[in-house]
């Protein structure tokens, strides 16, 4: 049984979650974000419902009745006294105003300090030719805490590769690079036999010069509708 246009879906093996705007050539197109689509097979769905209304027709909820403000009786003002009357006392009534000293120094006040924007780093590395980068290498991975036992360090990179590429999709980048290295070639053969038929995935050897035989180009497809 397919899917419906509007219907929230997930993609499996990841967390990535969208509505699904058309349906052409056998191939959903799921947007994860405004204008944001990717293509995806049915058997790399799973249905979550239909998108609501945003609209509610719930009766909004009744304010409640204010109290009444009792009115305090009015009482004559105290009559101000002049400067006349006493020399010592000095009227407020109007602010001493005090020259402009400087560019951004303002009567006794001090000049304030201009706060700069931290730029956002990125957790990922990334290259010279502006492609960010995973290194599946344990060391790499495990810089603090705790390092896998041998039997159980192909399931923690095949995780750390899940969340690499959800990051790079909710990036909109158009490709990645996993450095998998060479090794007995099991992680490798993992990755693409996980990812190879992934129809918004196109997996390819990365360019030797950089990496040599031990890294994996992923392409990613999207479309940008609206935008």
């Amino acid at each position: 049984m397919g899917f419906r246009v509007g219907q929230r879906v997930m993609f499996r093996d990841s967390r990535m979650q969208g509505l699904i705007r058309s349906y052409r050539e056998q191939t959903y197109w799921v947007e994860i974000e405004p204008g944001w689509e990717i293509p995806a097979r049915q058997s790399e769905l799973i249905g979550l419902g239909h998108e609501h209304a945003s609209h509610s027709h719930a009766p909004k909820p009744e304010k409640p009745p204010q109290k009444a403000i009792e009115k305090k009786p009015d009482v004559a003002p105290e009559p101000r006294k002049s400067p006349e009357a006493n020399p010592t006392e000095i009227s407020w009534e109007k602010k001493p105003s005090f020259p402009k000293v400087g560019r951004a120094r303002v009567g006794l006040g001090k000049e304030k300090p201009v706060q700069k924007t931290k730029k956002q780093s990125s957790p990922y590395p990334i290259s010279a030719r502006g492609v960010y980068e995973l290194d599946l290498h344990l060391p790499a991975l495990y810089v603090q805490g705790r390092m896998p036992k041998r039997e159980e360090a192909l399931k923690v990179q095949l995780e750390h590769v899940r969340v690499f590429l959800d990051w790079a999709v909710g990036r909109r980048c158009k490709e990645v690079i996993l450095i998998h290295g060479v090794g007995e070639g099991k992680l490798k053969e993992a990755i693409w036999q996980e990812y190879e038929h992934r129809i918004w995935l196109d997996l390819e050897a990365a360019p030797y010069a950089e990496y040599g035989i031990g890294a994996t180009r992923v392409r990613l497809r999207f479309s940008m509708r609206g935008l």
